[in-house]
Parts: structure tokens; C-alpha cells; sequence
């Protein structure tokens, strides 16, 4: 059967299993539009089960309701429609997989991701920055966090299902990511490259079977001082905990905080774990060096003699580096 127009949208239909999927929109410019769930031909009902990939690429439209019965949103699909900032998917939807950027290049602030999807594949909200609230259902069956799927977005809290097995590369690198709920009888195994690198996460629980840790996982995330571990000793990658809080904690209780590292008889071998006393007494002092450059070079300067007007700017000068240096400070050690 040919390709079928219904309200400025293409469909294709399935004879043999009576499902429709939406093909592209007929006119970009549309603001507008209504994906049906089912499609009448004569007397034939076809049920609307996916959105093609690239179907609204580049369009105009502002907001969308997803039908309950998509099963798939294919790649790119709403790709680089920048002015698309309302996502409506429905609580009993079906929908199981979100394909490659999907939603890139978009201007979502929030999405609800239903229990039935077990995909959220690479790039598909990947850089946007007015993207602040990912429901995720609290019964999900979710399995994969792709690589760069939530980057650079402004979300502060995520739940992690504990059906996830594997968060990908980047997959919130970037982010102002605050707080990440990762549940104890999770079984995720694999934490990807730079997964959290640059994020502002205070603590994170490492469930028991993950096995691998990647590189810069959660490297300068200043935030960080608190790690729990579960289970043996995962396979951690280089520099994943470099530039982490100054009184980094690690336990393998999950309830006390330890400075001893002492209960894992495994932690002598982690060489990204070994932070002891002696560390955090070098790298405090480092700090406190770097903050008193400023005010030593203000000193010698007003002492100086140098003509007044120089005097004046360069005092300026350094009182801006000091007080840039300070709020720097603040924001890692509060």
C-alpha cells in the first residue's frame, strides 16, 4: 500500500500487521502538530507504533505529543528543531527506544522517559543547556544511558534505575548534575569514560557488580567527598577520581565514612584510591599558596615605588584575581 498523507504528516503502513509509522512532515514550518495513535484507511485500523528517523528533522514545531502506542523514536528524529521545548509522553506509553539524537539540537526544559523504554541511545539530548528535569519512572526497566546522552545539560538530579547495566561514555559529563540516585540492589556494571567528568556531585554509591570504572569517570569533580563501594575491587581506569573533593572519603560499608582506607584489603592496589593524610596536607597547602600570591604581590606592590597610577591598577588587578581565587574556594570546599 502507498505512503499516506494525514494532517501535513506522512505515514507508511503495514499490511501485514496493521502498524503505521510516521515517515516525515510535510510542511517544516508547521508550530503545530497531532500524531495520531491509530490511522483509518477504509475500514482498516493501523496502529501508529514508530517515528521514522529524521521525521521532524529541522522543523518548526514548538511542542509534541508522543501516543502512547510508539514503540520507537527513531534517529534524529526531532534533531535540530530548535524551537521544539515541550516533550509529552504519556505515563502508560510503550515506547522502548530513543535512537541517536534523537531530541538533539532541541530546546526541551524536561522529558519523562516511562518504565517501558530500555534504550537511550547516544547524543539524544546531548548538549542542551535548557534541559533541567529527566523523569525517569521509579518501575523502569531502562538498561543503557548511551554515550553523550545527557552532556552539558542543565539537569542537577538523576534517578538510576536499577535495571541499568551500562552508562556510556559521557553520558553526563558536563552536566550540572548535583546528586545521583543509584540504588543498592542496582546491577550496573560498567561506568563509562568521563561519564561524570566536571559534574557537581557531592557522593555517589558504586553498586556491588560493576566491574569497571573508566577512565576520568569522575575526574575534577571538586564536589565530590564521599565514595561508597560495593563488592570486590572494580577495574578503574586512570585519573577516574583526579581532582576530586580536599577531604575525599572512601568506605566499603556504604554507612561510615573511613580516612584509614584499611577495610578493603583490596585499596593498596587501586592507584587512583591511595589518598592519604599526608596528600590532603600537600594539596591544602597548595591552595592556600595560590591564594595568598594576591595578597603578597598587593603588599610588595603598594610598598613599592612605582608611580601611582600603576600602583592603582595592578592593585586592582590582583584584588580581582583574589577575590575570582576566593569564590573558587568557596565553591569547592561549601
Amino acid at each position: 500500500m502507498p505512503d499516506i498523507i494525514d494532517n501535513n504528516i506522512k505515514y507508511s503502513l503495514n499490511q501485514t500487521t496493521h502498524e503505521a509509522s510516521v515517515l516525515e512532515l510535510i510542511d517544516k514550518t508547521l508550530t503545530n502538530i497531532n500524531i495520531k495513535d491509530i490511522i483509518r484507511v477504509g475500514t482498516d485500523d493501523y496502529k501508529v507504533t514508530s517515528i521514522n528517523s529524521y521525521a521532524f528533522y529541522n522543523s518548526s514545531i514548538e511542542s509534541i505529543h508522543i501516543p502512547n502506542t510508539i514503540k520507537t523514536i527513531g534517529i534524529s528524529a526531532f534533531e535540530n528543531s530548535v524551537t521544539l521545548k515541550e516533550v509529552v509522553i504519556d505515563k502508560d506509553s510503550v515506547l522502548e527506544t530513543i535512537q541517536d539524537k534523537a531530541f538533539n539540537k532541541t530546546s526541551i526544559t524536561s522529558v519523562y522517559i516511562p518504565k517501558t523504554v530500555k534504550t537511550i541511545d547516544n547524543y539524544v539530548f546531548s548538549s542542551l543547556d535548557t534541559l533541567k528535569i529527566v523523569d525517569i519512572d521509579k518501575d523502569s526497566v531502562l538498561e543503557t544511558i548511551g554515550n553523550w546522552a545527557f552532556n552539558s545539560t542543565s539537569i542537577e538530579s538523576v534517578y538510576i534505575p536499577n535495571t541499568v547495566k551500562t552508562i556510556g561514555n559521557n553520558a553526563f559529563s558536563h552536566a550540572k548534575l548535583k546528586s545521583v540516585e543509584i540504588q543498592k540492589d542496582s546491577i550496573l556494571e560498567t561506568i563509562g569514560e568521563r561519564a561524570f567528568i566536571s559534574t557537581s556531585i557531592k557522593s555517589v554509591y558504586i553498586p556491588k557488580k560493576v566491574i569497571k570504572i573508566g577512565e576520568s569517570a569522575f575526574e575534577n569533580v571538586y564536589s565530590l567527598r564521599k565514595v561508597y563501594f560495593e563488592g570486590n575491587k572494580p577495574d578503574i581506569g586512570k585519573n577516574a577520581f583526579s581532582n576530586v573533593g580536599h577531604d575525599f572519603l572512601y568506605s566499603t560499608i556504604g554507612e561510615v565514612d573511613v580516612d584509614t582506607y584499611n577495610d578493603w584489603k583490596e585499596v593498596n592496589k587501586i592507584d587512583d584510591l591511595i589518598i592519604n593524610k599526608l596528600y590532603i596536607l600537600k594539596y591544602t597547602l597548595i591552595k592556600i599558596i595560590m591564594f595568598l600570591i594576591p595578597l603578597i604581590v598587593i603588599y610588595l606592590i603598594y610598598n613599592s615605588k612605582l608611580q601611582k597610577f600603576i600602583k592603582k591598577y595592578i592593585i586592582i588587578f590582583m584584588i580581582v584575581l583574589f577575590l575570582n581565587m576566593l569564590i573558587l574556594l568557596i565553591q569547592q570546599y561549601f
